[in-house]
């Protein structure tokens, strides 16, 4: 539980970075990253 809330608060601190830098690259990487998480865990999961 530990674990999850931190890494939600490491997120969210970065999205609020984001928005405040106006850094839409940074966001892309980030979009793009948990994209590329969903399908990993999608491709060792076999459906």
């Amino acid at each position: 539980m530990g674990i999850i809330y931190e890494c939600k608060a490491f997120t969210n601190e970065i999205i609020s970075k984001n928005i405040m830098d106006k850094n839409k690259y940074l966001m892309d990487d980030l979009t793009i990253f948990f994209l590329l998480q969903i399908f990993f865990y999608e491709g060792e999961g076999g459906n």
